[in-house]
């Protein structure tokens, strides 16, 4: 038996020898690169570049987006609250928690917007109008927080208003 299993790793051996010296040829000159391959392989690793860039630009503006709708669609409702308390003719303390929730919500708001923004790279005059809104919906936040202490001037709340709203349409027109 030992004899066998001798003979077996003997010729085990030889077959791995002979394969090793079989593979281990070489050929003389120069590898030369077929330019037209070059040219199509360097396309084709430009273009899949160009398309991961774009999916990651699409990415990050699909988040700012998301961010920009749920704080835009959270808010109107706190607004929404607000205003049928005014509509109700409810008192200041009647009204303090919509208040306070809808400038909670408009804060909220523009804070995702703002943070969904940093480290994109998306085009100039999308950025602009999400940030507006970011900015808009901080404002209007602030004056619905005067409105709650009773120290917001009229014209100063209805300037923040007007400005949301116009930042909210521009900004859904260009989620859209």
């Amino acid at each position: 038996m030992k004899r066998v299993i001798g003979t077996i790793l003997a010729i085990s051996s030889v077959t791995a020898g002979l394969t090793a010296v079989a593979c281990s040829s070489t050929i003389d000159g120069q590898g030369v690169a077929n330019e037209a391959d070059v040219t199509a392989y360097r396309s084709s690793v430009a273009s899949v570049s160009s398309s991961a860039a774009a999916a990651h630009a699409a990415s990050d503006q699909g988040a700012v987006c998301g961010a920009f709708l749920a704080g835009a669609l959270d808010a109107n409702f706190k607004i929404d609250a607000v205003a049928q308390k005014a509509d109700q003719n409810a008192s200041r303390d009647e009204a303090l928690p919509a208040i306070n929730d809808a400038a909670t919500a408009l804060d909220t708001a523009g804070k995702n917007v703002s943070d969904a923004l940093v480290g994109t790279s998306l085009p100039a005059d999308f950025k602009s109008t999400l940030t507006e809104y970011s900015r808009a919906a901080t404002a209007f936040g602030t004056q619905m927080t005067k409105l709650g202490q009773g120290t917001s001037n009229h014209d100063d709340f209805t300037s923040a208003q007007d400005r949301y709203v116009a930042a909210k349409n521009a900004a859904l027109d260009s989620c859209s």
